[in-house]
């Protein structure tokens, strides 16, 4: 607000009143510039040594020399935005501990033969991920099933603990409840007074105006049932396999996409190494980290965008004690 920015509130969130992400990195930059801090883009940074109690910032073209540095280069995730996670290398070259990078956010790839029948349907449900059997994580809301596997915001939110699961070859497993919004059994219920009322139906226009006809016929494939089938003919029990299916729908997950479809990393600076009041190596004195360097990751929701934002201005504060310099 103090530098002009008139903003907005909607469900719990904050957004410039002219709905332009750019307007905040536009406001700042003009602020950096009024106070004359310098800023050199598109440079690359070789390494980084630390000398005399001085750090020597080695690029392409200059040495910079500074009483502190912060180390903010992003994680490996979407490269085209400039983030290669050439930044891990530096901190290694720096003596730091780097977890190891995996995407999170991401799409989940498996090997269930029905993933090419629900391929492009769109459907509301819950995503549950179970790792050798246990359950790690949930969450519900729009699921995509695409010919590769499973795709949407419910399953990014989950994704970081299956990716790190097959990761390490555990078995993982996503079972989806395609139909999380009624109970086995009311819906039960509701079928067998059905099936009295409309045994002519097929299989398919049984289960029409309950979930995407794709998913229907996933379930009704996955027991060898015909979808053509009228279910007077197939019976209650056969409907109610197809309901069991429809509520918890297995995938073997056995990947996932790379850094270039993920929306942010986990892994990074090791957080045993950071002090957590001021964002400083506890390694190398005047050396600070913020932002996705560091092993932190969280949902989508901008809970990402307020780690890099609160890590950045403390970081900021705490290095500022420390002079910088800068030489040719």
């Amino acid at each position: 607000s103090d530098l002009g920015l008139i903003y907005r509130q909607r469900d719990g969130y904050y957004y410039p009143l002219n709905n332009q992400a750019a307007a905040i990195s536009s406001l700042l930059k003009m602020e950096a510039e009024h106070l004359n801090i310098k800023t050199a883009c598109n440079i690359d940074i070789i390494k980084i040594v630390k000398e005399n109690g001085l750090f020597k910032i080695i690029t392409d073209g200059y040495v910079y020399e500074a009483e502190a540095v912060i180390l903010a280069t992003g994680s490996k995730a979407d490269e085209k935005t400039g983030s290669d996670g050439s930044g891990y290398k530096i901190a290694l070259d720096m003596g730091c501990s780097v977890k190891r990078p995996l995407p999170a956010l991401v799409q989940l790839k498996s090997d269930n033969k029905f993933c090419k029948i629900m391929a492009g349907v769109r459907s509301t449900g819950t995503v549950k991920i179970y790792i050798d059997g246990e359950e790690i994580s949930r969450d519900t809301g729009e699921i995509q099933y695409t010919d590769y596997g499973i795709s949407g915001i419910p399953v990014f939110q989950v994704s970081r603990f299956a990716v790190r699961g097959v990761f390490e070859k555990k078995k993982v497993t996503a079972a989806i409840d395609m139909i999380s919004d009624i109970e086995y059994d009311d819906i039960a219920s509701d079928i067998e007074m059905r099936i009295k009322r409309e045994p002519q139906k097929t299989i398919e226009q049984f289960f029409a105006g309950i979930v995407n006809k794709k998913l229907v016929s996933a379930a009704a494939k996955s027991i060898n049932a015909d979808i053509n089938m009228s279910v007077g003919e197939a019976g209650k029990e056969m409907c109610f396999l197809i309901v069991k299916q429809l509520k918890n729908f297995i995938f073997n997950i056995t990947g996932y996409k790379g850094f270039e479809n993920a929306q942010v990393c986990q892994g990074g600076i090791e957080l045993s190494q950071i002090n957590p009041d001021t964002m400083e190596s506890l390694n190398t004195k005047g050396l600070y980290f913020a932002g996705e360097i560091v092993d932190v990751d969280g949902k989508c929701g901008g809970y990402n965008l307020q780690w890099a934002f609160s890590s950045g201005h403390l970081a900021g504060l705490m290095s500022s004690r420390s002079k910088n310099i800068e030489r040719r």
